[in-house]
């Protein structure tokens, strides 16, 4: 016979045993093991001296991932813990947690994002946990004024690559894309025959970002509509 102790959750028993692995105590005991549940050392392991065996029971708690909530049961009460036992993927962090979890916790975890933000034409990258471009900018400490244009929508989802630009504008200000149409460059070529030609690479039209400004005019011929609107170029960017 044996005399293994024994804990289930916190609390602490003598079994007497005459089987030689952890599952022969459980079943001595009586304990019943539930899904997610964690016996401590495994049951599997053979008996000996001075083994303490310890069942620890799981609890629910929420985990967010990316928006998208489920509940799960685990033993784990530390937050990074439950993060390796759920599997996520490379780039999963936790956000937002208890600093111990518990029956009903919220765990909020969140897959960093690799961006390149523009502001004003100075480009950097930008490692967010941001779902939308509108919280990727907040957590960047990027204000976005009443008037600026922002590229993907504020409310555009964040995905790993994207890039976002944020152009700063004036009041009665706006943006455009104009089309650049490419430029044919000639050089001479010694192993070509006179009058003939070969592409080396065929050009493509690009586009050039403007910035204008807006004005209204009023108009009070009843042909024309009564706000008007009067584009003059201000600056251009490249």
């Amino acid at each position: 016979n044996r005399y293994v102790p024994i804990s289930v959750d916190g609390t602490t028993a003598t079994v007497q045993t005459n089987g030689a692995r952890v599952a022969d105590v459980l079943a001595d005991a009586g304990v019943v093991l539930h899904q997610a549940d964690r016996v401590v050392p495994a049951a599997s392991t053979p008996l000996r001296d001075g083994l303490e065996v310890r069942v620890l029971r799981a609890f629910p708690v929420t985990v967010d991932l990316d928006g998208s909530a489920r509940t799960v049961r685990t033993t784990r009460a530390v937050p990074a813990r439950l993060l390796r036992e759920l599997d996520a993927a490379p780039g999963a962090v936790v956000v937002d947690a208890p600093r111990r979890l518990r029956r009903g916790s919220v765990v909020v975890v969140r897959t960093l994002r690799n961006l390149t933000l523009t502001v004003d034409g100075a480009s950097r990258p930008l490692v967010s946990t941001g779902l939308t471009v509108r919280e990727a900018l907040m957590l960047a400490g990027v204000t976005v004024g009443p008037n600026d244009e922002v590229a993907p929508g504020l409310d555009a989802a964040t995905v790993d690559g994207q890039r976002v630009r944020v152009t700063r504008l004036a009041s009665g200000q706006r943006t455009a894309l104009v089309r650049m149409p490419f430029t044919t460059e000639r050089r001479s070529e010694p192993n070509l025959d006179q009058g003939q030609t070969r592409v080396v690479r065929a050009g493509s039209d690009g586009q050039q970002r403007i910035v204008y400004g807006v004005r209204s005019e009023e108009h009070t011929s009843e042909l024309q509509s009564p706000d008007h609107l009067v584009c003059r170029l201000l600056l251009e960017k490249k």
